[in-house]
């Protein structure tokens, strides 16, 4: 199933957008930003929060976190992520031309705890470019952000995992990159583009998903075709496959030099950007004529129309050319509400791992023999539920029940202890026993360690990370799977514990071929 993070949308003056229905619903919300801003929903698909990247929002729009150091003028000044170690929580980090980026975890579960992120660097000169693409490993998140080192951009790289934030590199990208505009990744992850305002064109990279960095040998250059009269000024940019579109601003005002357009470029070919669309200034005093792209979760891709009470929709974003069904003024929003040059900042390529068949099933099966490997190598094996594992594979229906099998693997010698203050790395795998019977979909959910203590910060004493859902896919007949997890223990009470969680199976499926005969038996008579 895909992610539902990206349901729920918020943005402009107190409006919204509900993608849970065929049409999107258009919502109320508290919001009034220009130009940033940033939402997520849970697995559910429910809203959870959203920011302008100076407060924060719950879904009853009340103000959960403020003194965030964004700005509702910043193109991309927040961007929102989970949690990988506790999806219950989040990240918020907030990019401003004035301030370098920062950030947030914040606990909704826990009112709404927030806890400043510290020692990011402050080196070069920030930009209002921020956006987040999902790992391979389809766990953590890579964040990205440029600054300039005087008007040569710097791509900044950090990576978000079930330890924290890490900063992992800056790149010298050579080439001049300035504001305002947005730097986007495509739908797979493997590209990003940055729109790159008053030089009048986009940049295009390839971007490595496990590694976090970019090719810049393959660097492909769009530049915007001449407008005359016109500022020509690169903003919003949105993926679909091979073709990229852009948004181009005049000046802010009615007549020619105020009219938006989009174009389209094909990067499988080499050019030129075709024009789809034009869209002349709504006459909103103090407002461009157009904004932000941004793909939404039923595949169109949305136009911020600024300054008024509507968006453009490209309806079928892979035609070429006005095959792409460009429409303006396509989806009204609520009333007494605005869209203004911003759209929600969202994560382009999240991902459910392992559940479904998906863009990360190769990675997945690659980093099990790894996991498997790995659990092999510790000392200590506890089963679960008192059972153990069989020295043969047995058929399934010799026995009526059909449960797999949970082992937990820790220790790096016979000597080995949990101590009160201990990082242990442990492995819990699924075992399936029957060499005719295949496990689809295999969750495990809840992981708890009980008793347990409370910590002066609000965190417990004993922690798995991750602690929520874990899918382990699809374990085949005779085989077992296995995932892995940091072992945090702080201040623990001396004493016995449990480990324990709940488990679903999607899906338990009889593999196997037989063959038989089969005969009728059939009377002539006589004519």
């Amino acid at each position: 199933m895909p992610s539902l993070i990206n349901q729920n949308w918020v943005f402009g003056r107190r409006a919204g957008l509900d993608f849970s229905t065929p049409v999107p619903t258009p919502l109320v919300t508290a919001i009034s930003t220009l130009e940033g801003c940033a939402s997520i929903s849970d697995a559910n698909g429910d809203l959870v929060l959203y920011t302008d990247g100076q407060e924060v929002w719950d879904d009853t729009n009340t103000v959960r976190a403020t003194g965030l150091l964004g700005h509702p003028s910043s193109t991309q000044s927040a961007i929102v992520v989970p949690d990988p170690g506790n999806p219950a929580r989040y990240y918020v980090f907030t990019a401003e031309a004035n301030h370098p980026v920062e950030g947030i975890r914040i606990d909704p579960s826990q009112a709404w705890a927030v806890t400043q992120l510290s020692s990011l660097p402050t080196s070069g000169s920030p930009t209002e470019k921020l956006t987040a693409i999902q790992h391979a490993n389809c766990r953590d998140f890579w964040v990205l952000t440029i600054v300039q080192d005087a008007t040569i951009g710097i791509l900044r790289v950090f990576r978000v995992g079930p330890a924290g934030v890490q900063h992992v590199g800056d790149t010298p990208m050579g080439v001049t990159v300035n504001d305002p505009g947005y730097l986007k990744g495509s739908g797979d992850g493997k590209r990003i583009a940055i729109a790159n305002w008053m030089n009048h064109d986009v940049l295009v990279y390839p971007f490595d998903t496990a590694t976090g960095t970019i090719d810049l040998s393959q660097l492909v250059t769009i530049v915007t075709p001449p407008i005359p009269n016109h500022a020509r000024g690169v903003y919003g940019v949105e993926f679909c496959g091979d073709l990229l579109y852009y948004s181009v601003l005049g000046s802010i005002g009615t007549g020619a030099a105020g009219q938006g357009f989009v174009f389209q470029y094909d990067l499988a070919g080499s050019g030129p950007s075709v024009q789809v669309g034009m869209h002349p200034n709504a006459g909103t005093p103090g407002r461009y004529s157009l904004g932000a792209l941004q793909m939404g979760m039923d595949g169109r891709i949305y136009i911020a129309q600024d300054g008024e009470n509507s968006l453009g929709v490209i309806a079928t974003p892979s035609g070429i050319g006005a095959a792409c069904g460009l429409a303006f003024g396509a989806v009204t929003l609520a009333p007494n509400t605005l869209c203004l040059m911003g759209l929600p900042n969202l994560v382009p390529n999240a991902c459910e791992c392992g559940c479904d068949e998906g863009p990360c099933d190769e990675a997945v099966d690659e980093a099990n023999t790894i996991l498997d490997a790995c659990a092999d190598e510790k000392y200590f094996t506890i089963i679960a539920n008192g059972q153990s594992v069989p020295a043969g594979c047995g058929l399934a229906f010799e026995q009526a029940d059909f449960a797999p099998l949970f082992s937990l693997h820790w220790g790096d010698g016979p000597n080995d202890r949990l101590e009160s203050h201990d990082t242990e790395f442990v492995y819990i795998q699924v075992h399936n026993p029957y060499r005719n019977l295949l496990y689809r979909g295999v969750k495990i959910f809840n992981i708890r360690v009980t008793p347990n203590q409370l910590l002066p910060s609000g965190e417990n004493a004993l922690q798995l990370i991750p602690a929520e859902i874990v899918c382990f896919d699809e374990v085949e007949p005779c085989s077992h799977v296995s995932r892995d997890f940091a072992f945090l223990i702080q201040n623990a009470v001396v004493q016995g514990y449990q480990i324990t969680f709940d488990y679903c199976i999607e899906e338990t499926a009889i593999v196997g071929s037989h063959d038989g005969r089969a005969a009728f038996d059939i009377d002539v008579v006589a004519s």
